[in-house]
């Protein structure tokens, strides 16, 4: 990765201060390196630009280092959001972490994100103070991050959660503690912390766990090629972001996630917005955001459409939606991912979700549970069905709250029965072919005008010969 090289800043001397020219097309990245001397108990880090002209993102590494992967020197992560930000020994900025101020070199790292052809001059100062320190700006205390193993109902079921949303910690203006109230109100059995490129929140939601709202560690991992989202970490557990498709680094860093237990999302990834948009293709990804508030119905339906043809391909890839609500009036809990768990439980709940053992609905009103009957057993989203391929299979779907709404199958050759959702509480809507003539088979459900209301994942079909 090409790196520019700026002045070395020598707190030593005194406050200082760095100037620098963003180029179009120059590196991902530029790490500014401060000297640290002992002693010093605060550092306060200022960036300025012409945020009319440009955008720049914020970040800081300790000593301990800043190369790919190092998590140990990590000190935080602002990205865009903030143009001034603190770490001291006991308290930080929202998005950085609190702790000792080695002595040594730290780096300040920028990451210009959008360039005009003209370039973006910035400018970094950087100052330090010993002794107890002192507030300035929006600053957190440093609690010890919750329980990883937390199990709040010891009891299968189905559970609502929103897999996507921020907070004051990375560009939200929601704290934790408005994000519970919201959750609670909107019926929901968890929510996945998932700030861009920090893991300072997970220490915030700690004094926050109560009996009936689970948080997941998570992270939206915010590359230059699109974002993907860590959900499911242990408590802490940082995720790099700084890469791109052609660096390679995808692959292991996936593969590291998925062994802590964590899933691994393609988050929006039709977003029509410079960087979100999914360029590492579907190889590494355990599922797919096909619904995210934050967009348009034709971005939602391009990441239907693109599941869609990873399904086709005989690929088990996971659809699930979130809200990625950050302000008011962002609805936390729209859309829901409701998942098949046998706890309420971090570890339960990432394991229904990468077995395909859930849906995604608007809102907890609407429920939509697929089924599929031949001889056997019956078979339920994310497993499999096997017979004669001449055995007739009986599907069915149970809606709740989706009067008037349109439900459709869809297998591999795209959609094969539709029909009208009429007036019940509970209503079913049937449908039989042979098992033969299917590969797999998932149910949408619509308003008349093309709103989304509900989602489901497939049940897979195996016919013997």
């Amino acid at each position: 990765m090409r790196r520019d090289k700026p002045a070395h800043a020598d707190l030593a001397r005194g406050p200082q201060a760095v100037a620098g020219h963003a180029a179009p097309g120059g590196p991902d990245w530029v790490y500014v390196p401060v000297g640290v001397p002992p002693g010093v108990s605060r550092l306060t880090v200022r960036c300025a630009y012409d945020r009319s002209a440009g955008v720049l993102d914020l970040g800081l590494f300790d000593p301990s280092g800043h190369g790919l992967g190092n998590r140990d020197g990590f000190r935080g992560w602002s990205g865009s959001a903030r143009t001034e930000v603190t770490v001291s020994t006991t308290d930080a900025t929202p998005g950085y972490l609190a702790g000792p101020i080695r002595a040594g070199t730290w780096n300040v790292v920028l990451g210009p994100y959008l360039v005009p052809p003209e370039g973006l001059d910035w400018r970094v100062e950087i100052e330090a103070s010993a002794g107890p320190p002192t507030r300035s700006g929006p600053v957190v205390p440093a609690p010890a991050p919750p329980p990883r193993g937390l199990v709040l109902r010891d009891a299968p079921g189905w559970y609502r959660g929103d897999l996507h949303l921020h907070t004051v910690h990375s560009d939200g203006e929601y704290t934790p503690e408005e994000v519970v109230v919201r959750a609670r109100a909107a019926g929901l059995d968890f929510v996945a912390s998932t700030d861009h490129n920090t893991s300072s929140a997970h220490a915030a939601w700690a004094p926050l766990q109560r009996a009936d709202l689970l948080v997941l560690a998570g992270e939206e991992v915010t590359t230059r090629a699109g974002h993907w989202g860590a959900v499911g970490l242990p408590p802490g557990w940082l995720v790099d972001w700084r890469y791109r498709p052609e660096d390679g680094a995808l692959p292991g860093i996936a593969r590291e996630v998925r062994a802590l237990g964590a899933l691994v999302t393609a988050n929006h990834p039709s977003a029509p917005f410079p960087g979100a948009t999914w360029q590492f293709g579907y190889d590494e990804v355990d599922a797919v955001e096909v619904w995210n508030a934050g967009l348009d119905e034709l971005a939602n339906d391009e990441a239907v459409a693109a599941w869609d043809d990873l399904l086709r391909a005989g690929r088990m890839v996971v659809a699930v939606g979130g809200s990625d609500a950050h302000r008011p009036p962002d609805p936390v809990g729209s859309p829901q991912t409701v998942v098949w768990g046998e706890r309420l439980a971090a570890a339960e709940l990432v394991a229904g979700l990468r077995a395909g053992r859930c849906y995604v609905a608007s809102s907890a009103q609407v429920s939509a549970l697929l089924t599929a009957k031949g001889t056997g057993p019956v078979a339920g989203m994310g497993g499999r069905l096997g017979g004669r391929p001449d055995e007739v299979v009986s599907l069915r779907l149970r809606l709740r709250g989706a009067t008037g709404s349109v439900a459709s199958f869809h297998g591999r050759a795209g959609p094969v029965h539709e029909a009208a959702v009429g007036i019940g509480r509970a209503v079913d809507v049937a449908w039989e072919a042979p098992l033969g003539s299917l590969s797999y088979l998932r149910a949408e459900v619509r308003r008349p005008a093309g709103e989304l209301l509900a989602l489901t994942n497939p049940i897979w079909f195996d016919p013997a010969s």
